[in-house]
């Protein structure tokens, strides 16, 4: 039973699970709500929540904005980078016939 698992079901679901994967990482890494409403401590909230800091009442540091941006989307792309071809595979498996 566990050998029809490995070899006939775990390939076929194979994408199902990556692309699973990455939906789970992107929505926790981009997670706000509950990140500011439930965690107090400076040091402990996750880069969403920090970069309202540079939001001010008159003003905006627009140039620590955009790079705290982009330091916040360097590990969804890294992410994407390495699964891609696993997502592509998956995507394609259906539509192309042996």
């Amino acid at each position: 039973m566990e050998q029809a698992l490995v070899r006939v079901l775990l390939p076929v679901a194979a994408p199902s699970i990556v692309t699973t994967l990455i939906f789970v990482f992107i929505n926790s890494w981009n997670e706000y709500t509950i990140a500011l409403t439930l965690i107090s401590g400076g040091l402990l909230k996750p880069i969403t929540v920090g970069i309202n800091i540079f939001y001010g009442f008159n003003f905006i540091k627009w140039q620590y904005l955009f790079a705290t941006s982009i330091f916040a989307a360097i590990p969804v792309v890294i992410l994407f980078l390495f699964i891609e071809k696993h997502l592509v595979s998956g995507l394609t498996s259906g539509g192309v016939k042996d």
